[in-house]
């Protein structure tokens, strides 16, 4: 009798979760770090060395504190660090395209995309600068968490930022901050706001955009564009282009904003820079925990197992980014990946009979839940970086900031 392995009864086991790290994000973190009396190693490839150069500037390091070691597998070579003195990080750049295999497919790490900072283009200094994303491993997290907050080491967010803006200008130069965007984006100058998302309802895009408008005080002048399926990110980006000429037809500064706001981990995010590298692609970001990132299907885990034992594999849908949390079924040849255009489209596919089991959010459950969608398993949620961009560029931003008279 034919004995039946591991991989032939889609164990749930295989698939692993995100666990709550619970670190500081953003400026935040970056005051940790230049508070901290212990070592960093930042591990990037010979390609981030320079960004990760001017991270140890950013947050007022110096070479004898903060090391940048390159090598072939930072994320790895990071998380084999456990001295007791080192904290281990490690920088991405956001138009790496396989930023969002090394997102999913590292559940252990800590926190991928814990900080963010702009870089320079090294090829082209006449483009807009990079973002870079960086990562800490559980290892530092677990140190700096070690080491209580004196009075004068809690500091608010917007003093952080500000900070933060005027490092960034003193490293790189005369560049727009995101400290300046938001500013520009309150000011009198600007009477409306059009901010494109990646739809249908529930997608952890969308609801990232409704927090950055909360989050910078534009909510009675901003409308959010949620996308319908099929629309991606670089015919919306496209879209907010176009709209954005109309109005340089007739303004000198246009009093409406058309923005646009993609996921760090977007499968085309490098596309989308190469195409509009002249624009402000990454002129801010929102911090957000992913919606709990779901395997649901209407079917019972057993139900999808006898799938898999009678057609050979069953058909999961997922947007590409998260594809990798599937990965171990794929590998296995227990699972056909079906690409979605979203996490939500990737849940209707269900229950249009298009897949037998999809990654999807908890939000898109719970809307879908009538129709008998319900999760399997959860992979958990951890923190994203979704970046802002305008199709103006950093020059004409700043003839915001240069005109006379504007209340920023």
């Amino acid at each position: 009798m034919k004995t039946e392995t591991k991989h032939q009864i889609l164990n749930l086991e295989d698939l692993q979760t995100f666990q709550q790290s619970g670190v500081s994000l953003g400026p935040k973190l970056g005051k940790e770090l230049e508070n901290t009396q212990n070592h960093i190693i930042c591990f990037v490839r010979q390609k981030e060395f320079a960004a990760a150069s001017v991270y140890r500037k950013i947050i007022g390091r110096t070479p004898d504190n903060f090391s940048v070691l390159t090598c072939d597998n930072p994320v790895k070579r990071a998380c084999n660090v456990n001295e007791k003195q080192v904290i281990p990080l490690v920088i991405n750049s956001a138009i790496n395209p396989n930023l969002k295999d090394i997102m999913f497919g590292s559940h252990n790490f800590g926190e991928l995309l814990a900080d963010r900072f702009p870089f320079s283009n090294t090829q082209d200094r006449k483009t807009t600068p990079i973002l870079h994303c960086v990562g800490i491993t559980k290892h530092g997290i677990e140190i700096l968490a070690q080491k209580e907050n004196t009075p004068d080491q809690i500091f608010t967010s917007k003093n952080l930022e500000e900070e933060r803006s005027a490092r960034l200008r003193k490293t790189l130069g005369n560049i727009v901050t995101p400290t300046d965007f938001r500013n520009i984006l309150r000011s009198l100058l600007v009477k409306e706001i059009n901010l494109h998302a990646l739809g249908p309802a529930g997608t952890n895009i969308s609801q990232a955009a409704h927090l950055y408008i909360e989050k910078v005080r534009i909510s009675n002048k901003t409308s959010i564009l949620i996308h319908g399926s099929g629309i991606t990110p670089l015919e919306y980006a496209q879209m907010a282009k176009e709209q954005t000429e109309k109005s340089l037809l007739t303004e000198t500064l246009p009093e409406t904003l058309h923005l646009h706001m993609e996921c760090a981990v977007f499968d085309g995010m490098g596309s989308l820079y190469q195409q509009r590298a002249a624009e402000s692609i990454f002129i801010d970001e929102q911090n957000m925990a992913l919606d709990s990132m779901q395997l649901s299907a209407q079917l019972s885990i057993d139900k999808l197992r006898t799938i898999a034992k009678e057609k050979g594999k069953i058909r999961i849908a997922t947007h590409p980014s998260p594809r990798s949390l599937v990965l171990p079924w794929i590998n296995q040849g227990m699972a056909e990946w079906l690409e979605a255009s979203s996490n939500s489209v990737a849940a209707v596919m269900v229950i249009e009979n298009q897949a037998d089991a999809c990654v999807t959010t908890g939000s898109a459950v719970t809307l879908l839940a009538e129709q008998n969608l319900h999760t399997l398993h959860q992979f958990g949620s951890p923190n994203m970086i979704f970046t802002i961009a305008s199709p103006l560029s950093h020059s004409m931003l700043q003839k915001y900031l240069d005109k006379e008279g504007c209340n920023i």
